[in-house]
């Protein structure tokens, strides 16, 4: 048995710590900021669209990318895809939770009405759904970029993946 296959499934098999999980939460920070910047419709304010996009980091991208690296998933496009659904998971709930207690407050129904209208933001009304998908877009985007830079500075920089072939 060669070295590089030793050293590969003692890596695969160890699992990720906080030296490895933590480093994404300022990834998305500074992307979410360069993101920010340049988003034409924000329907949030920057500090707010900051905060969901840590909050949606610690809570939901640190468990997805644990149990993928935890699963020997380090390459680029499957972190880049996840980092994508991760990026638009935190609004998509706060539209569940919307849906969720309108049905319980004035029934499904009604709850059906406001649909048709729009995606219901607690605390905000209806939003119509091209804003919606405006709102997700960029989200999305800041998930895959960040996921991008995380492999290129973790997962390549730390554990050589892919290793060339000699």
């Amino acid at each position: 048995m060669d070295t590089d296959s030793v050293e590969n499934d003692v890596l695969e098999q160890r699992q990720p710590g906080a030296l490895e999980l933590l480093p994404l939460l300022p990834i998305v920070f500074v992307v979410a900021w360069v993101v920010r910047s340049y988003e034409l419709y924000p329907w949030v304010s920057t500090p707010t669209a900051l905060a969901i996009s840590i909050a949606g980091a610690a809570l939901l991208g640190l468990p997805a990318l644990f149990w993928a690296l935890d699963h020997g998933r380090r390459g680029c496009a499957t972190l880049v895809c996840l980092g994508a659904l991760v990026g638009v998971m935190p609004l998509a709930i706060i539209v569940t939770s919307g849906a969720l207690g309108l049905i319980f407050r004035v029934g499904p129904e009604r709850t059906m009405e406001i649909l048709q209208r729009g995606a219901p933001i607690p605390g905000m009304g209806a939003m119509p759904w091209m804003t919606f998908a405006r709102a997700e877009l960029p989200a999305a985007t800041i998930g895959a970029i960040s996921a991008a830079i995380y492999w290129l500075a973790l997962v390549v920089a730390r554990t050589g993946y892919p290793r060339r072939r000699a």
